[in-house]
């Protein structure tokens, strides 16, 4: 028979008349089943009736409505029999709004009251295992997330904490010497710590135990442990390069003070052996005690030339005393740093070309080529050797200069030359001849 669409209304009401009922008998059978909960499973009860007598009701008006076009349903205006039927409608919908209103307020109630039923499933949701036994062993409450974690590990269920406890320390990789009552578990790529606890409660000795999901604290653990270890490294390699720095700071001191003893005592030597052989001046011999005073005896107070002239002056008035004159043409190096050091090779080959070459002048001469200065140091003695070693002297000068990246080459094809070539040094022109 095919329906009529002044049907489908009454048919949705009816649907959803049988939907509520249904929906409140399912839940009371619940409540009776699971929570033991009488007074809310009556109110769900007593609300399934009501829908079930009022479902019946609609069923039977639907009946007679479309059954027989003259019947009392029909009539217009309302028969009699119509108005009871709407106030009976009116009363077991009430009726069932109020059933639905109890069951709403003992929900809600029951949602904050704290009750055994209400422990228990806490307990049973943690995302933690729990169980709570007697001294004996035996369970009284566990949920399932420890029963499972048990059964995993240990191959046995859950029924015994005691003997349970005993095989998950059997298994357990690394027991905490600390804590004789933590194990710690590894279950594929999850990290569990177990721990127990004895309890007293009313004078019953009842035990924990409880389990943890320490993965994320091992995570930062092992992260930590890998920071330490490389500012461990770091610490070494930074103490490694003080040492190397300290050493290199000493050795570099002591090249520094033995050039500079060399130098000082080469030309006491120079300028003793010139008053020895020539005829005796009493000038010269003050001007040698005193060298030799400067040279042997510490001074701190003794004042250093602070400009580049008064030390250039400094070096031809040594090399005037030594019978020696000093032409400074050209170019000089533009860095303290490194003016220092041209000065060191200079006084050096002042010192060797008077002593081994008996020189009358020596030649210091400055000139850039690309983006080097280069420094060439000659005499005029025009002393012709065929090998030269060198010796104290020119091995520290060379030992300094090559620390500071400054090529040094010794040219003997033409007499003896110094040559030296500093990176990017270009000072102003300011020849000084002495």
């Amino acid at each position: 028979m095919k329906l009529e669409s002044s049907y489908f209304p009454e048919l949705g009401i009816l649907t959803a008349l049988a939907a509520l009922y249904l929906t409140f008998f399912y839940s009371a059978s619940l409540r009776l089943r699971r929570r033991r909960d009488v007074r809310s499973a009556l109110f769900l009860l007593l609300g399934s009736v009501l829908q079930l007598a009022n479902l019946a009701a609609v069923i039977t008006v639907f009946n007679l409505r479309h059954g027989a076009a003259d019947t009392v349903w029909n009539a217009v205006p309302p028969s009699p029999e119509t108005r009871r039927f709407l106030w009976m409608e009116l009363f077991l919908s009430g009726g069932f709004l109020a059933a639905a209103a109890a069951v709403l307020a003992d929900n809600r109630k029951a949602a904050r009251a704290l009750t055994n039923d209400s422990i228990a499933e806490a307990i049973m949701n943690l995302s933690s295992g729990l169980c709570f036994a007697a001294a004996d062993g035996r369970i009284v409450l566990a949920n399932t997330l420890i029963r499972n974690q048990v059964f995993r590990l240990t191959g046995r269920p859950l029924t015994d904490a005691n003997e349970a406890w005993e095989r998950l320390t059997s298994v357990s990789p690394e027991p905490d010497g600390k804590r004789p009552d933590s194990i710690f578990l590894l279950e594929a790529d999850t990290s569990w710590m177990f721990h127990r606890k004895v309890l007293e409660i009313a004078g019953e000795r009842y035990q924990q135990i409880f389990s943890d999901d320490i993965s994320e604290r091992v995570r930062l653990i092992e992260a930590l442990r890998a920071v330490n270890e490389e500012i461990a490294q770091q610490n070494k390699r930074t103490r490694g390069l003080i040492a190397e720095i300290i050493i290199k700071k000493s050795e570099e001191e002591i090249l520094e003070m033995q050039h500079q003893i060399h130098h000082e005592v080469g030309q006491c030597i120079v300028t003793a052996k010139m008053c020895l052989n020539e005829a005796p001046d009493r000038e010269k011999l003050l001007e040698l005690i005193q060298n030799w005073e400067r040279t042997f005896r510490f001074r701190p107070d003794a004042p250093e030339p602070q400009s580049g002239a008064e030390r250039e002056q400094e070096i031809c008035k040594s090399a005037e005393f030594m019978g020696c004159s000093v032409y400074f043409r050209g170019l000089r190096p533009r860095s303290e740093s490194n003016y220092r050091l041209y000065l060191s090779a200079v006084r050096e080959a002042l010192t060797n070309a008077v002593r081994h070459a008996k020189a009358k002048a020596v030649y210091i001469d400055g000139a850039q080529e690309g983006q080097e200065l280069i420094v060439v140091i000659s005499d005029d003695s025009g002393v012709k050797v065929d090998h030269l070693s060198e010796g104290v002297g020119l091995g520290v000068l060379r030992k300094k200069l090559e620390a500071a990246g400054i090529r040094m080459d010794v040219d003997i094809t033409d007499g003896v030359r110094l040559l030296l070539a500093f990176p990017n040094e270009v000072k102003n022109d300011k020849s000084c001849n002495c």
